[in-house]
Formats: structure tokens, sequence, C-alpha cells
């Protein structure tokens, strides 16, 4: 039951910035081995999957974006016009997080200002170490995206 009660914390009322973290704004869903021709923006080369994720959740224009995982290139695009099997490819979709689950994470937050920013940080630190949930935690992923809490 404490894993439980430390996840809880972890995910929903911890500070903030936090929220934001566990909870982003934008999303993506990966398809592997599926190339998203046509649509591109500006390719990165010579870069990591991990980057390229980031660059185009960091640019609202970005919809998609294909990583050629033989060649390390990232082709960010305007948005998914077609899809090809394209073998070592990662290619995902961004999806934006519903504005009412960001609204009730704000609100989650609020109610248990009453709580220490220290029991906070321990309970999301114990999340990240793992509480039973299949590894890694919620907050630090866990293999599910915003639309699984709506």
């Amino acid at each position: 039951m404490r894993p439980f009660f430390a996840l809880l914390i972890s995910i929903l009322l911890s500070a903030p910035v936090f929220a934001q973290e566990a909870v982003p704004e934008r999303y993506i869903a990966i398809t592997r081995d599926i190339d998203f021709p046509g649509g591109d923006l500006r390719p990165l080369f010579d870069t990591t999957f991990e980057a390229c994720n980031a660059a185009c959740l960091a640019d609202p224009n970005c919809g998609a974006f294909t990583f050629n995982q033989r060649s390390n290139a990232c082709f960010p695009k305007s948005g998914v016009l077609a899809q090809e099997p394209y073998e070592g490819a990662l290619s995902a979709q961004v999806y934006a997080t519903d504005a009412g689950v960001l609204a009730r994470l704000d609100s989650q937050v609020a109610a248990l200002s009453f709580l220490r920013q220290g029991d906070l940080l321990a309970a999301r630190g114990q999340d990240l170490r793992g509480s039973g949930d299949g590894g890694g935690g919620l907050a630090s992923g866990g293999g599910r995206h915003a639309a699984d809490y709506t």
C-alpha cells in the first residue's frame, strides 16, 4: 500500500513543475519499421532518437518525425502524410494532451499544498526507482502516455 501511496503522490500531488513533467503538453506514439515520407521540416544528421524526439516536441510546427537508426538521421515532419514500410525507421506521431487532463492535474497539486516539498520529492524518488507498476514508475514514463489518464 505504501508504494501505491508514494506513486499517487509522485504523479498527482507534487509540485506544479513536476506535474508538467509527469503529464507533458505533447507526447508521441512510436511506430517501428515505418517511414512517414513527405512533410519534412529541417533534417538533423548525426543525432540520436532522444535528441530527435526533443527537437520535435520543442517545435510547435512538428507533428511527427522519422528517425533512421542506420544513419542516425532525424526527419521532423509537419504531420503524417503517408506511411511506408522501412526497416530501421522509428517514426513517431505527436499528440496534444487534453487540456482537461492538464487542468485537473493543477487542481490536484493545489489541493495538497499542505505537504512539504521534501515529502513530495521523496515520493517522486521512490516512484522513479520503481514502485511495483512494472518498472520505472509512471512518472518516468512507464510505457504510458497522458491519454491513458483521461
